[in-house]
């Protein structure tokens, strides 16, 4: 930028410019409106000093970009203050790592569409209703937000009729996938129907279709959630997570209380559990033998039930017909870090 020692001494110095009648129309009419509304304001006491203003604010905003055209690509205000309002800055490298494990996530329905129709609410601002051009106008906004903060490379809507053509690419494969989710979840709460999808590391390819709801001003809270859940089934589904890492089927095996994890052989299954225990007993803070008994808990081997004695009961929740190798796995590692005693179906472990 221009060093202030090079530029005049002088308070003020004439320069014309030559601008178009519409152009010069539009400064006058926005300064005029712009000094009705906050008249205190000096930025606004003049076309002269407006001018003044924006040139030098250019300028400074101009340092921080290699081309005048990348000016254009700037997110607006009330995009900025929206996102503000709901998100944070995150280490990309972090973020992009610890959302990997949640990849299949659906969170809570309920809370994750209250968020959505924020975003229904921003889109819609001082508009009636929805329609063609405010999409092909917000999508706009939303480009310049998504690239200017690295979480897009770009994003493009193509509208055909009835249908949306979205094409969305990144640069984090799994920050790229979550916003791909955040957007069919968008689209879900606007009312339209995911027909269907090419979802890749860093390129997502969507086609949706207006539904009824597109056209409601009613908040169909139920009938979004419908259709919310609906178009995400065609992407989290286990035919995607079986396509995937190993651990995104045992995370989703997981909510199943009859889903059991367990080893080839007993004797890697002892060297296995014993290594955790072994971990459990040092940074354990309230009592490691409760927190060994919550690990065979976790494993879906047995119940532990609450109690304020030393003497912690539990009983096992998988039969020993089919499952002695478990059974004697437990008894055999409590055994080693205290005591069992046993009175009819109920262990205690002290």
């Amino acid at each position: 930028m221009v060093k202030s020692r090079n530029l005049s001494k002088k308070i003020t110095a004439r320069l014309t410019i030559s601008l178009s009648p519409y152009l010069k129309d539009l400064v006058k009419r926005y300064v005029k409106e712009k000094r009705q509304e906050y008249p205190d304001e000096e930025m606004y006491s003049s076309i002269s000093r407006f001018i003044s203003n924006i040139i030098e604010i250019g300028l400074e905003i101009s340092d921080h970009y290699d081309s005048l055209e990348k000016l254009k690509k700037i997110p607006g205000k009330q995009i900025l203050d929206f996102y503000d309002d709901i998100s944070f800055r995150a280490v990309i490298d972090t973020y992009e790592e610890n959302v990997e494990k949640s990849k299949y996530d659906l969170h809570d329905s309920d809370q994750i569409i209250a968020l959505f129709l924020k975003f229904k609410d921003y889109l819609l601002k001082d508009a009636d209703k929805l329609s063609d051009e405010l999409m092909e106008k917000r999508a706009g906004e939303f480009n310049k937000y998504f690239v200017d903060n690295k979480v897009a490379k770009d994003f493009d809507i193509i509208i055909k009729g009835n249908r949306y053509l979205l094409d969305f690419s990144g640069t984090y494969p799994n920050i790229h996938f979550l916003y791909t989710k955040g957007i069919i979840g968008i689209f879900s709460v606007l009312g339209l129907k995911l027909i269907d999808a090419i979802i890749g590391r860093d390129y997502s390819k969507m086609e949706f279709e207006k539904t009824w709801l597109f056209r409601s001003s009613e908040l169909q809270k139920k009938e979004r959630k419908r259709l919310y859940q609906e178009n995400m089934a065609k992407v989290i589904n286990y035919n995607s997570i079986v396509n995937d890492k190993a651990h995104h089927l045992w995370i989703r095996l997981s909510d199943y209380e009859n889903t059991v994890i367990t080893f080839r052989n007993k004797s890697e299954g002892i060297k296995t559990v014993e290594e955790i225990s072994q971990e459990i007993i040092r940074f354990s803070k309230y009592g490691y033998k409760r927190d060994i008994l919550r690990l065979f808990e976790k494993l879906n081997w047995i119940k532990v039930t609450e109690s304020l004695t030393k003497e912690i009961p539990f009983q096992f929740s998988i039969s020993e017909q089919y499952h002695q190798m478990e059974r004697e796995i437990t008894l055999e590692i409590l055994n080693s870090h205290g005591k069992i005693y046993q009175e009819d179906n109920t262990f205690y472990f002290k």
